[in-house]
């Protein structure tokens, strides 16, 4: 198993984290309530986004990078204590 695929931190976490803010119980200080998400571009998408936007298409290319789903890393934290649950890269769970 790759790091960080580990099994699901909660039971209230969901098999596939998504792009927006979900509700959880913490499995790290038992808050219940919504996610705070933190999009990054993962290693494919900060490749794909320099090459777009210095050789193709300018700031157009950072938009259309920002907009594929498989090149941004969707990170979850917990909104009372911030620690980070999960998060969604390329379409894959990954839980903390």
């Amino acid at each position: 198993m790759a790091p960080g695929q580990g099994q699901r931190g909660h039971d209230s976490y969901p098999l596939i984290w998504p792009m927006e803010p979900c509700m959880i119980t913490c499995h790290h200080c038992q808050f219940k309530g919504q996610t705070r998400v933190e999009r990054t571009f993962n290693e494919r998408g900060q490749c794909c986004c320099i090459f777009l936007c210095f050789c193709v298409l300018g700031c157009i290319g950072w938009c259309i990078a920002c907009c594929i789903d498989s090149w941004n890393i969707y990170t979850h934290h917990c909104s009372n204590c911030n620690k980070p649950v999960g998060a969604r890269n390329a379409g894959q769970p990954i839980y903390y």
